[in-house]
């Protein structure tokens, strides 16, 4: 499910979210040192609720979220890894209605408002990095979680 995580990710608030996007994630083959990002990045203070309404009021305006969501790590890890942001504009190119880094790095996710853009991604993506589609309102199984 979804959850805003708060202290140093150990404390989880639990809420609904359904996402109606197709969401592919792009990974380089690049290894980032968590605690290098974190003891590097520069984190202006925003408050928790805050970040619930951006995601609960705005999912289903993508320009609204690309508009206020960011993340805090980009420019640190851009800067040292030119190639994880070259992944985020190519993934706006080939037709993203929002991409982002995904926690500390490499990763970078884009939504897609059709499977058939989502795929074609995908396709051109995964002739040079990982890649991992999902579709809209993925909901994981409760059978799936349990070791």
């Amino acid at each position: 499910g979804s959850a805003f995580a708060s202290g140093r990710g150990e404390v989880l608030e639990h809420f609904d979210l359904e996402l109606p996007y197709w969401i592919l994630v792009v990974t380089p083959q690049i290894l980032i040192s968590t605690s290098w990002a974190y003891a590097n990045v520069k984190v202006p203070p925003q408050s928790a609720d805050h970040l619930k309404s951006i995601v609960t009021d705005f999912v289903r305006s993508p320009s609204k979220l690309a508009a206020q969501l960011r993340n805090d790590f980009e420019s640190l890890v851009f800067a040292t890894y030119p190639e994880v942001a070259n992944i985020k504009e190519m993934l706006i190119q080939e037709g993203a209605l929002l991409a982002l880094m995904s926690g500390s790095g490499s990763s970078v996710y884009g939504l897609f408002s059709d499977e058939e853009g989502a795929s074609l991604a995908a396709v051109r993506f995964s002739r040079s990095y990982y890649t991992s589609l999902t579709e809209p309102f993925f909901k994981p199984e409760s059978a799936s979680l349990q070791g």
